[in-house]
């Protein structure tokens, strides 16, 4: 319904985990961890900020580590960061930083492409940090187009990719440690407070495992003016919606008969535009 600027990435949850709330509504749990929910929101078309912050609720979290940069504009002040935050101009981190620009444009922007003349775009990423990461990644309509390695004791890494763009995307960058090894050695990312830590939560002086991760807001691509569509993510949030909508009939719980319907009629008209999106997919 377009009433959100933007979606927490990065709170006291590892963001490539599942969600843990509401787990009987969410479709293909296995499969959909809270970053590729992300994904399947940015690939029907909605603009939505990358944000991050502490969850602050127990010792166990990590405060502070988790946050979002904003590019602002001129003067610093807080409705000048607002407008960064909302026009996307951000990356979130708890130790890389990045640097990520499409055609020398920054994260939030919107770039119009002609096919006729327009074919490739030029992206530009680096990331450093104090932490250990294990790569950069490129990321276009939620698939690693580009990655590289970091070195050196600032593990720095760069990289310059032209992609070509066949149909409208965003793409974004990212820098990850990854989970593979933690999770050989038993470490389950929904522990409130784990015996062993992680590479972050060993620095921080807490036992909440998470890894080192950064991600920016996407840079979105429209080429001859179609907007980014996928039948299969419009799809899945129907089914998503559907099993919500079941879970109101048959558990919600109100004071007024009246009340729930209204809830029920909310849901239905979110997932009309899923609808609507799944068919502009098709037919685009």
């Amino acid at each position: 319904m377009e009433k959100l600027d933007g979606l927490e990435i990065l709170c006291q949850l590892e963001p490539r985990d599942f969600p843990i709330f509401m787990k009987q509504v969410v479709p293909d749990l296995a499969g959909n961890d809270g970053l590729r929910l992300w994904y399947r929101f940015l690939n029907c078309g909605f603009r939505l900020t990358a944000t991050a912050g502490t969850d602050k609720m127990t010792t166990f979290v990590t405060a502070g580590a988790n946050r979002v940069y904003a590019q602002v504009d001129g003067d610093f002040t807080y409705q000048a960061w607002i407008d960064a935050m909302r026009a996307g101009r951000t990356f979130i981190t708890n130790s890389p930083v990045l640097r990520f620009t499409v055609n020398g444009r920054q994260a939030g922007a919107r770039i119009e492409f002609d096919s006729s003349r327009d074919k490739v775009a030029r992206i530009y990423a680096e990331a450093e940090s104090q932490l250990p990461y294990h790569r950069l990644e490129i990321i276009a309509n939620g698939k690693v187009i580009a990655e590289a390695s970091p070195s050196g004791a600032r593990h720095r890494t760069r990289i310059h990719h032209e992609h070509r763009v066949t149909g409208s995307c965003w793409i974004a960058a990212r820098a990850v440690e990854d989970l593979g090894e933690y999770r050989r050695q038993g470490f389950r990312f929904t522990t409130v407070h784990a015996a062993q830590g992680t590479t972050v939560s060993n620095y921080f002086g807490t036992r909440r495992p998470e890894t080192v991760f950064a991600h920016s807001s996407p840079v979105y691509v429209i080429r001859d003016g179609r907007p980014i569509r996928s039948y299969d993510d419009a799809e899945y949030y129907m089914r998503y919606l559907d099993n919500s909508i079941e879970w109101l009939k048959s558990s919600g719980r109100f004071k007024r008969a009246e009340d729930k319907q209204a809830s029920i009629d909310a849901f239905l008209r979110g997932r009309a535009i899923y609808e609507q999106r799944a068919r502009e997919a098709r037919e685009g």
